[in-house]
């Protein structure tokens, strides 16, 4: 779905952003070479997932160009 979704908008994955709420979600996100930023109100299993409290922030990150969080052990 996001190499679909890369396509329709004729970029490419590394330049799209996945915001997921699952390690799956992110685990697709790198599969398909896209970014994954992690909203999630428990602790995942991932730990090289960028995280980001709630999707708003996340939002917030991407569209301005800072750097989201990482997930801290």
């Amino acid at each position: 779905m996001i190499l679909w979704a890369a396509g329709r908008l004729c970029t490419a994955p590394a330049d799209c952003a996945v915001i997921g709420d699952t390690d799956a979600h992110m685990e697709a996100a790198r599969r398909a070479g896209a970014h994954g930023i992690l909203v999630s109100t428990v602790r995942p299993q991932a730990t090289t997932a960028h995280t980001a409290p709630d999707l708003g922030t996340a939002v917030r990150a991407l569209l301005s160009g800072r750097p989201v969080f990482r997930m801290s052990r």
